[in-house]
């Protein structure tokens, strides 16, 4: 009988992030038992939301419907061109003003200390104030500042948490990686050039993140821009496609309880 804790671990990508969404839709059809989530990026506001108890299609509604200019406040860039007030405020609306460490499911994320280049932990605490850290992208919003810390995007250091979701107690790990290929992006923007840039820094230690876990999803998000956001409908449809095609291998694991199953994986 397999008896592990199943944790899923959601990487970032910016809009093509929003897959996650998705995934955890058909998780949920399909009655999959989630112990816990950890996220970083775009990963740690999907897994965060989810794990605050708002239902998936509410998430789902908040992604194809928000318009931008409801969370961008553009500024003047001193240290990012997104000063990060709003999409703050709407995250303290939608969770509540709920710390981590009471939310039904068990959450991490990961933010990054620009000042001393940690990787920083998020497991209390307010859940909206971690979630800003961890979506904070260098240079496109402003960092997030807490004690002494400078708090910006937790994919410069763990673009997919999978250690950190063995940290919250998960002995089977879902991870959902929406990075694409390097030679396949186009570069037309700014924001394309600091994700980018990005990408390039974590794809080696993705390599790692990916044979850490159990189970790897890969959703076919590689045609989405990661700054159209108006892509949503896209991308979740994309994380659901991922997450169906891997279900009835899932369930024979489940229900079959072997601990010797080779890696699941989609492409």
């Amino acid at each position: 009988m397999f008896n592990k804790k199943i944790g899923v671990a959601l990487s970032a990508g910016s809009a093509r992030g929003l897959a996650h969404i998705g995934v955890l839709k058909v998780l949920n059809e399909h009655n999959i038992p989630i112990h816990c989530v950890a996220g970083t990026s775009m990963g740690s506001l999907v897994g965060g939301l989810h794990s605050a108890g708002i239902s998936i299609d509410i998430i789902e509604a908040l992604a194809v419907n928000l318009n931008q200019k409801k969370w961008m406040d553009v500024s003047v860039p001193k240290k990012g061109f997104i000063k990060g007030n709003k999409i703050l405020k709407i995250l303290k609306l939608l969770t509540k003003g709920c710390n981590i460490e009471d939310l039904p499911i068990p959450y991490g994320c990961v933010s990054t200390d620009l000042a001393t280049g940690k990787r920083i932990i998020h497991t209390e605490g307010n859940l909206a104030e971690a979630i800003r850290a961890s979506i904070s992208i260098p240079g496109v919003f402003a960092p997030y500042k807490q004690d002494e810390m400078l708090l910006v995007d937790g994919a410069i250091v763990d673009r997919m948490p999978v250690s950190l979701c063995h940290s919250l107690g998960a002995e089977f790990i879902i991870a959902v990686d929406v990075s694409t290929q390097i030679s396949e992006v186009e570069v037309n923007s700014i924001f394309d050039v600091i994700v980018q840039s990005m990408n390039i820094m974590q794809s080696e230690l993705l390599k790692t993140n990916r044979e850490e876990c159990d189970l790897l999803i890969r959703p076919d998000v590689q045609s989405i821009n990661p700054n159209h956001f108006s892509s949503a409908e896209k991308a979740i449809a994309a994380g659901e496609k991922a997450g169906r095609d891997i279900i009835p291998a899932l369930e024979r694991v489940i229900k079959g309880g072997s601990d010797n199953e080779t890696k699941l994986t989609t492409q």
